[in-house]
């Protein structure tokens, strides 16, 4: 009995803290269809319709389920602020409402609100109920296609777009990132790029039917066990309207080409319960580093030049500290000391007269990675790997190998076959006097 009330109190807990009155914003971006007009919320340090010649970043920051879109503004601005380039960035933290903020906050008639999170985060149709009417419905993914369009219009300097977004704001951008067409309108006519960053969700959109196996953080099969695990938003079935303009085909191609960085506390174990979201992994951490291998895995390793992922040491569920960390500021800005993402941004082969490196596969991995090349030439190769320090900790010689294609099993021991801790390490292949060289992450 004693049980049964802890968890009912926990479910009551969590209700009221999802369910709270939220703090509203005072600007409104409107949308127009014929004569009627309905407006979303949002916070921001210029109006949208303000015309600025000398912004040159804009960040959007998109909120979880509780829509506390004025923490997540106050945060984003902290860690802008602190970079000094405050006078050239435009901050907007869009607000997505839900049905009981309108009654909450005595809001007019011309705001838009999504009956459930899952609504607003994978891109359905806004609200319109018997109690709370509306002339019209909209994605709230072609809410975000116009808030961009109209960054780009009003500020002409700008060089760069981050979109952001932590938890469930997260899921929204992994999602939106394969069914948007604006990404390439805006480079094409504004010579503006977006780089997308997901920040920590419990699910995220995939590719076909294929989850990891079960107690593996590498290996995909189809499941068993849960039914509807495949419907979108967690893949591709059953699209909803906005994802069914863009379609299957030209969600995958373009999820694979676009710039998209990856952030997840290693102390995240939290996460939706849903057999869906489990299908993915056990919790948040878990399902982002299973996530970023089966990219590797559908679309093959080339993927890591435009898809990048970082893991935050010592971190939970918290989208300050998360994108306050030095990658999570080189997540947004570019730069920084971040040793993920300088491996992620490295090239994904490199040739030589002597032979080509390609990838290693899983990366990050957790128990074994295996190193694959191509020899030109009969030769001896060595592979030498280094700890980020430059120590040298493993050598594998293979004498007299053949030309063609090979690979090379690292079980993250060192010379004398001692287990080493989480890090970045280089691999380095060697060819009489031709080296090249790559990083990898090894995540225990």
């Amino acid at each position: 009995m004693f049980l049964k009330y802890l968890l009912a109190l926990n479910i009551f807990v969590l209700s009221n803290i999802i369910l709270a009155q939220v703090n509203i914003g005072s600007n409104r971006f409107f949308i127009y269809e014929e004569n009627d007009s309905l407006s979303l919320p949002y916070y921001s340090n210029y109006s949208l319709n303000e015309y600025n010649n000398h912004t040159k970043l804009a960040i959007i920051y998109l909120h979880g389920a509780n829509r506390n879109a004025d923490d997540y503004y106050n945060n984003i601005f902290a860690i802008v602020n602190a970079t000094g380039n405050m006078d050239s960035t435009i901050i907007i933290a869009p607000q997505f409402l839900r049905s009981q903020d309108l009654s909450n906050d005595n809001l007019t008639d011309d705001v838009f609100f999504w009956t459930n999170t899952t609504n607003w985060t994978a891109g359905y149709l806004s609200g319109n109920t018997s109690s709370d009417t509306r002339p019209f419905r909209i994605s709230s993914y072609a809410i975000i296609d116009s808030l961009l369009h109209q960054i780009a219009l009003n500020n002409p300097m700008l060089e760069q777009i981050v979109f952001a977004g932590f938890s469930a704001g997260g899921q929204f951008v992994n999602r939106y990132i394969g069914g948007n067409n604006i990404t390439e309108f805006l480079f094409s006519e504004f010579s503006v790029p977006i780089r997308f960053i997901i920040g920590s969700p419990s699910s995220y959109l995939y590719m076909n039917n294929e989850r990891r196996v079960a107690g593996s953080t590498d290996q995909f099969d189809i499941p068993s066990g849960c039914s509807g695990y495949n419907e979108y938003k967690y893949g591709l079935d059953d699209l909803n309207s906005y994802m069914s303009l863009a379609g299957v085909d030209s969600i995958r191609s373009r999820y694979e080409r676009r710039n998209v960085v990856y952030l997840v506390g290693s102390s995240d174990n939290g996460g939706t319960t849903d057999c869906a979201s489990e299908t993915q992994g056990n919790n948040r951490y878990e399902r982002s580093i299973i996530y970023y291998n089966y990219l590797q895995y559908y679309f093959g390793n080339q993927i890591v030049n435009n898809h990048q992922h970082a893991v935050i040491p010592n971190m939970d569920h918290d989208n300050y500290y998360v994108f306050n960390s030095s990658c999570g500021r080189k997540a947004i800005f570019g730069n920084g000391n971040c040793n993920e993402l300088d491996f992620l941004n490295t090239n994904y082969s490199q040739i030589t007269n002597e032979f080509t490196i390609t990838y290693n596969f899983p990366n990050p991995f957790n128990a074994i990675t295996k190193i694959y090349y191509e020899t030109h030439t009969t030769n001896d190769i060595y592979i030498n790997i280094y700890n980020i320090l430059g120590d040298h900790v493993k050598e594998f010689k293979i004498q007299n190998q053949a030309p063609g294609n090979h690979s090379a099993i690292w079980d993250g021991t060192n010379h004398f076959n001692k287990d080493l801790s989480s890090g970045v390490y280089v691999y380095q292949i060697r060819i009489d006097e031709t080296i090249a060289k790559n990083k990898m992450i090894m995540l225990k």
